[in-house]
């Protein structure tokens, strides 16, 4: 009960603190425009946007599963759901480092080492990274708003080229792993931390590199399908093309200003690229905040959920009878 609360606790306060930020976000930019852009959307609309966000959270789910796999981490399948999907009501922790819940649930319920849960982690926070530069680079091609042109699409290019690069180098994989054991929940495990780096070579090459990425790749854009059809929906057409660039950039943006689930930082992304395009700023803060709804939002929904039914899988201590996990060295190539 007390792990529970400790997450329910700062989500509530990281809600709160969101409705404060789209409540001075409508005062700036229009009240009138924004309550008129929620009225207008169809009800009619919601099921495909929930439909594509599942689908976005089963893809992610399937990269989780794959790098189990890789691992042969053998975690029962029930867990495997529970564990994944219960971490989706932490993913308003600064930078999602909330996630880190999967990693210590292993070592302390599976016996899996810390170091092996935690590559995991760092697998799934590169190639989301890397799939969103990737979907941003290819909707530049279509983008003609703010900081549009050749410069921008070359440096998108390079960008793009650079970070598939580091994924290889390990120099990220080390900026990741020395901020991780910064953390205050694993600043007395730097050890085990640093270890990381030899679990981290089975899940980002190969095989296993490219279908994660591939499985990212789509995840991330049927996020992007939802801002193009909520545009669509509120009668500003502007192209799937131009909707992926905006999507992408305005994650990227929340992300690297570090806010819990890019709280603030992606909203102010999306609805400055929309009034570019002549959006009006009312208008592009309730597309920004209906495309919230149905992504973040609904993520923390889902995780709030499976905490509370399914306390029993996460919290009950392991059973002493169980096997530990076979460990084959997998990530020790």
């Amino acid at each position: 009960m007390n792990r529970a609360l400790n997450v329910i606790k700062p989500l509530l306060l990281w809600l709160t603190a969101g409705c404060l930020v789209y409540a001075i976000f409508g005062f700036v930019l229009g009240w009138h425009d924004f309550r008129q852009g929620l009225a207008r959307f169809p009800p009619t609309g919601i099921p495909l946007l929930v439909g594509l966000s599942l689908a976005n959270y089963l893809m992610r789910f399937g990269r989780w599963s794959l790098y189990l796999s890789r691992l042969s981490l053998e975690v029962p399948r029930r867990e495997s759901w529970a564990l994944f999907f219960a971490t989706f009501a932490m993913v308003v922790t600064p930078g999602k480092l909330g996630e880190i819940y999967k990693a210590v649930h292993l070592r302390d319920k599976r016996g899996v080492p810390l170091s092996a849960g935690l590559s995991v982690l760092i697998a799934e926070r590169l190639t989301d990274v890397l799939a969103i530069l990737l979907l941003a680079a290819v909707g530049l091609f279509w983008w003609d708003g703010l900081f549009a042109g050749t410069a921008a699409r070359a440096g998108a290019l390079l960008i793009l080229v650079l970070a598939v690069a580091s994924l290889r180098s390990g120099r990220l994989q080390t900026a990741m792993i020395s901020r991780l054991s910064r953390s205050s929940r694993l600043r007395d495990r730097a050890e085990e931390v640093r270890d990381t780096l030899n679990w981290l070579p089975a899940v980002t090459s190969g095989s296993t590199a490219a279908a994660s990425l591939s499985l990212s790749v789509a995840a991330w854009f049927c996020e992007c399908l939802s801002l193009w059809l909520i545009c669509g929906h509120l009668g500003h057409h502007i192209g799937l093309g131009p909707s992926v660039f905006i999507y992408a950039a305005a994650t990227l943006a929340g992300s690297l200003a570090f806010l819990p689930g890019g709280l603030g930082g992606t909203e102010a992304t999306l609805v400055l690229l929309l009034s570019s395009l002549d959006v009006p700023r009312g208008a592009a803060l309730s597309v920004a905040l209906l495309v919230r709804l149905v992504t973040l939002w609904l993520a923390v929904l889902i995780g709030l959920a499976v905490f509370a039914g399914a306390r029993r899988v996460l919290f009950d201590p392991p059973d002493p009878h169980a096997e530990s996990p076979r460990l084959d060295g997998a990530g020790l190539e």
